[in-house]
């Protein structure tokens, strides 16, 4: 009966070593620790920040420079645009100039054949 008695207690002990550890080791294995890690977690959220910060940054810095550039092919075409009024009624100036001294010209050819005419005429009487 001893024997029994001993038989049965290391058997039972043996049991809930095996049943214990099996126990340890499956709870280690399929769960999550509880415990948080706030430092990694809060760099974590700062880096989502920052970056966030620096993409609005970047378009922001886009929209800038898209609109810079349409304000200059704005300017540049003003520009251009005032450039070739500025042609156009320098053209027609130089124009009405001609046309005056080739007026002023004919003039002057005529008073000058007036002119020798009339010398011419002297000469002869």
């Amino acid at each position: 009966m001893i024997f029994y008695i001993i038989k049965w207690v290391i058997l039972y002990t043996l049991l809930i070593f095996i049943l214990h550890n099996l126990y340890l080791y499956f709870s280690e294995l399929l769960t999550e620790n509880k415990e948080k890690d706030y430092l990694l977690y809060t760099n974590k959220e700062y880096n989502n920040i920052y970056n966030i910060i620096n993409q609005n940054k970047n378009l922001n810095q886009n929209l800038d420079l898209n609109q810079n550039l349409n304000q200059n092919k704005n300017l540049n075409q003003n520009k251009n645009l005032n450039q070739n009024k500025n042609l156009n009624q320098n053209l027609n100036q130089n124009q009405n100039l001609d046309l005056n001294h080739f007026q002023n010209q004919s003039l002057d050819l005529n008073n000058m054949k007036n002119e020798l005419s009339d010398f011419l005429n002297s000469l002869n009487n």
